[in-house]
């Protein structure tokens, strides 16, 4: 213990002995050894501060770090991306990307669709020679047809999706930088739902336009569910009579009948529960359609009425997902009986059994869509050349090192040349003058000036010819100065062609504009600075907010002649006192007899014209327009145009529907 402490004190007092006898200026001869000594210290301490002083600056001042990376690969932009997010910008070598490049959309339809009810075999067997033979009320007259339909409707909305889809797939994404994996993920599925209701909304106005132009017709149905005629006796005369349905309070029960009737030439929706019976009444004219037996079974959730296809609508399948029912139905109508029940246990399927065909039909009997987003493919169709991107660091260690290194030996040749002064001037001021010393200067205050400055450039140039940075490398003192010469046209040689070279390299400096206007970004822009980056606040931006769209149609379509009741009341023979002239007196061929048909139909096709444009612009400024970085007026001219070109087409496609 006593040999560790003995050794410890020597090391310490060699230490201590080693740091008062540092003399960096031994070889100065001006100087005492006193002088040197405190030259010495001060000189280290002096330069500890100013190397402290640098390295603090260098570690707190933020250093903005600015990287290119030419043609990054996907592992390279994806990487980046992870870690720098926002401030990565990789301008895309191709902007404008189709969607059926890189997005598969498939939709899964209802089981129905698929299913042995929509058949051939299966509606077919439903039909036969003695199917308008049953009574309006008998689920079998209506069957074969309502199950047609539904195939009908099946097909339909097979084929809208797949036009559709066809439209979606020739969409072009404008993306003029490329877009990280999140991002793009985002905007498609936001695009696929914006796809998905302007679909839906595009064929309920056609379909529903098919369906006011069935309405206004008043086709006379062959089942006689709607209209049924009968000939006068003893004429040639025959009398078209309306259907007259119950109406049902309880469609659970079908006991539960009301006293209120629905009648088919007021409107097409009239229904009624459909069961199965042993009918043997007949259709009695102007009678409401009533039942002399109780049914032989009630079909669940099933609907007759004025027209199959109305029916249907109302109507629900929760009869064929249970194997009972069907069988029952089977047994009692002789049908198909190889016909499965559809999958009640499909846990995938959005829809109950007791949701109508209205619903499944009003969301084109898609269960769900399936859509997949290729971001690899998409990356190598924007294929950018150059990927930049800046970050913040505080420690910078190279920038540190290279920060000291450049300055260290300008520093330290300051401070060693000034600490000597600095330490002969501190010595003087705390030494008195003697009073030879003070004669003297008082005689030296009398010479003059001209003498001063004399001898004041002699000494300036005996110092410079004497100036020797190699004491104590070179014996020979005339070789010392020769190599300080040397040294010192060599340092201005190397300063001059290091500011030569400063000048021409173009540095990089980081600007901060902070809510730029308009003119400011487009002077920017226009400077063609490569590393502009003005991320966007809202990279999602409805094009509602900045397109407005104005659509006029023909102005018939606004006119009284479609548009006023007024005019309407003379077509249709309704006068002041409210009566009506049930048998004008107009020739069948006259147009006063049928122009109120003439009117009404040009009525729905404005209607349709109106809400197919309406729901046509409405879609596509409901629409986002994305962009991470602003676009310049030439640009967005130029997508405003294919925009344009795009609605156009649209509205071609819809037309030719």
């Amino acid at each position: 213990m006593t040999t560790q402490s003995s050794t410890r004190s020597q090391c310490r007092n060699k230490f201590i002995h080693f740091i008062e006898n540092l003399n960096l200026y031994d070889d100065d001869d001006e100087l005492t050894l006193t002088e040197q000594l405190f030259s010495t210290r001060f000189f280290i301490i002096l330069l500890s501060i100013a190397l402290l002083i640098i390295l603090l600056f260098t570690i707190i001042i933020p250093q903005t770090r600015s990287v290119t990376v030419v043609s990054p690969s996907f592992n390279d932009f994806e990487n980046i991306v992870n870690i720098y997010k926002t401030k990565v910008i990789c301008r895309c070598s191709q902007t404008s990307i189709p969607y059926s490049q890189f997005v598969s959309l498939n939709p899964r339809f209802h089981e129905v669709c698929s299913s042995d009810f929509i058949s051939e075999e299966w509606f077919s067997s439903l039909f036969n020679v003695n199917t308008s033979n049953y009574y309006p009320l008998d689920f079998r007259l209506m069957a074969s047809a309502q199950f047609q339909i539904l195939s009908i409707l099946c097909q339909m909305s097979r084929q809208a999706v797949i036009d559709a889809l066809k439209q979606f797939t020739t969409t072009t994404m404008l993306s003029l930088t490329a877009l990280s994996r999140d991002v793009l993920s985002t905007y498609i599925d936001m695009s696929i739902e914006q796809f998905q209701k302007n679909t839906l909304d595009i064929y309920h106005s056609q379909y529903h336009f098919m369906l006011s132009l069935i309405s206004e017709h008043r086709f006379i149905s062959a089942l006689r569910t709607n209209f049924y005629t009968r000939s006068v006796p003893g004429s040639n005369i025959s009398v078209t009579y309306p259907a007259i349905y119950p109406q049902q309070l309880d469609l659970t029960q079908s006991s539960l009948i009301s006293n209120k009737t629905c009648r088919c030439d007021h409107t097409n929706d009239c229904v009624y529960p459909a069961g199965i019976y042993n009918q043997s009444r007949s259709i009695i004219p102007n009678e409401v359609f009533s039942l002399d037996a109780p049914p032989l079974f009630m079909i669940p959730g099933f609907q007759v009425g004025c027209i199959p296809q109305n029916a249907l609508f109302q109507s629900t399948l929760e009869c064929f997902y249970n194997q009972s029912c069907l069988d029952i139905v089977i047994s009692l109508t002789d049908t198909l009986r190889t016909a499965s029940v559809l999958n009640i246990s499909n846990s995938s399927s959005r829809f109950s059994p007791t949701t109508t065909i209205t619903v499944l039909f009003d969301n084109l009997m898609i269960e769900s869509w399936d859509n997949f987003t290729d971001f690899t493919t998409y990356f190598q169709i924007c294929a950018p050349k150059i990927c930049s991107y800046s970050y913040v660091q505080r420690f910078f260690l190279i920038y540190v090192v290279t920060t000291i290194a450049s300055v260290f030996g300008g520093i330290r040749v300051a401070l060693h040349t000034a600490s000597p002064l600095f330490v002969k001037f501190i010595l003087r001021l705390c030494c008195q003058r003697d009073p030879v010393q003070e004669t003297e200067e008082k005689n030296e205050s009398k010479r003059n000036f001209q003498d001063r400055i004399w001898k004041f450039f002699k000494l300036i140039r005996h110092k410079v010819i004497t100036l020797n940075f190699f004491k104590t490398t070179f014996i020979n003192v005339q070789h010392g100065i020769y190599a300080t010469r040397v040294y010192i046209i060599l340092l201005m040689c190397g300063i001059y062609i290091l500011t030569l070279y400063s000048t021409n390299i173009v540095s990089s400096q980081q600007i901060i504009v902070r809510n730029p206007s308009l003119n400011e970004f487009e002077h920017l822009y226009d400077m063609n600075i490569s590393t502009l980056s003005c991320p966007c606040h809202n990279s999602l931006i409805p094009r509602s907010k900045f397109i407005s769209i104005e659509v006029k149609l023909h102005p018939f379509c606004s006119s009284s002649f479609i548009r006023d009741d007024r005019w309407f009341q003379y077509w249709t023979m309704t006068f002041l006192n409210g009566s009506i002239d049930p048998n004008p007196p107009f020739y069948w061929t006259d147009f006063r007899k049928n122009g109120l048909k003439f009117f009404n139909y040009v009525k729905i096709l404005c209607d349709f014209a109106n809400i197919t444009l309406s729901d046509i612009m409405n879609s596509f400024q409901e629409e986002y327009f994305f962009s991470s970085q602003p676009i310049t007026q030439l640009e967005f001219d130029g997508t405003n145009h294919d925009w344009e070109y795009l609605v156009q087409a649209q509205v071609e496609y819809n037309e030719k529907r």
